[in-house]
């Protein structure tokens, strides 16, 4: 059936991609650009290269299979319009709130 353990794991990781793409409710052919906010932190670069489609970005640019890492959190937080967002992100990294 496979013809390879790798062939294996990236048939599985392509599930996971298709089933990220449809809680997005977005086709994988999805292409997008990301923008910064303009009071976005100096030091918050975007995470990847962009235009992109959406395929591109959940199997070269994210990790689907692993919890998020702080930093990553933190970045959201840094740039969530909802503060209640920002709350639930920085407890998620273990910071306190300021607010």
């Amino acid at each position: 059936m496979f013809s390879t353990f790798a062939d294996t794991i990236n048939l599985r990781r392509y599930a996971v991609v298709q089933r990220a793409a449809a809680c997005l409710g977005l086709p994988l052919d999805h292409a997008f650009t990301l923008s910064l906010p303009p009071d976005a932190p100096a030091s918050l670069a975007p995470p990847f290269p962009t235009p992109c489609t959406l395929a591109t970005a959940l199997t070269k640019h994210a990790d689907l299979l692993n919890p998020p890492r702080k930093t990553a959190l933190a970045a959201l937080a840094s740039v969530a319009t909802d503060p209640a967002d920002a709350t639930r992100l920085n407890h998620l990294v273990g910071r306190r709130s300021s607010t």
